[in-house]
């Protein structure tokens, strides 16, 4: 996918760092919004999202997978979402809980990546139409239902990226094959589903008893410990001088 520098001042690039919000999604959806604001339609539809129909709500970071999945799907001219494009639309999304415990367990982003490339190469040259694609591929569909099954299962709020990913290591396609030839198969412990689904309680309930001013006193308190850090450094290094 095609990067684009985004400049921030440095106390809210500082702010942002020690949220840890992802900066690609946040960024996305707000360009998708400004985009379905603008006169031009054309290019706004060229960007809407297809999202397959479940009988459980997606959750944010898996809608935004599915955005990723359908830029990615218009880049190469396509008519429908593969498979292949969720998982490269997991991974441009980067900012699952379940992404990020992959990599701790080995797996870089990047080697998922290079691994689905050398099964199933994009083509070198983008495609020409700016028209994205309005429907999922039946393999996708299925795909989804699968997750959508599991969190039904599992009597859970919404679909996420553990129902995404387990679904994705059945699939017999170069998606599938890429996710069981770096070995994520074995990463997906029953322990590490526990771990997964306890952070994405413990945050949804965090969300939830959010609010402004909440969030501002986060802020403070976290502008706080940065002042205090500096603070210390300053009086080691001059306590030091002083002994010399």
């Amino acid at each position: 996918m095609p990067k684009i520098n985004v400049y921030l001042p440095d106390q809210l690039a500082a702010d942002v760092k020690f949220a840890h919000l992802s900066v690609s999604r946040i960024c996305q959806d707000a360009l998708r919004n400004a985009l379905f604001a603008t006169t031009n339609a054309e290019i706004a539809v060229g960007h809407a999202t297809v999202e397959p129909v479940s009988e459980v709500p997606l959750g944010m970071h898996v809608s935004a997978m599915f955005a990723c999945a359908v830029d990615i799907a218009a880049a190469r001219g396509a008519v429908e979402v593969e498979v292949t494009d969720l998982l490269r639309g997991l991974v441009a999304e980067g900012g699952s809980l379940t992404l990020l415990l992959i990599e701790q367990g080995g797996v870089s982003r990047d080697s998922i990546v290079a691994e689905l490339d050398s099964r199933d190469p994009l083509p070198d040259k983008n495609g020409n139409s700016i028209t994205a694609p309005d429907r999922l591929s039946d393999e996708l569909q299925a795909l989804a239902d699968s997750a959508c099954a599991e969190a039904l299962a599992q009597a859970a709020g919404a679909v996420d990226g553990v129902h995404i990913v387990k679904a994705l290591l059945d699939d017999q396609g170069a998606a599938g094959d890429t996710l069981r030839a770096l070995g994520i198969d074995r990463i997906f412990t029953e322990s590490f589903e526990a771990t997964v689904r306890g952070a994405v309680l413990y945050g949804r309930a965090t969300e939830r008893h959010s609010s402004p001013t909440v969030v501002m006193l986060s802020t403070m308190a976290a502008r706080l410990e940065r002042i205090e850090s500096v603070l210390g450094d300053v009086l080691n290094k001059s306590a030091q001088s002083e002994f010399k």
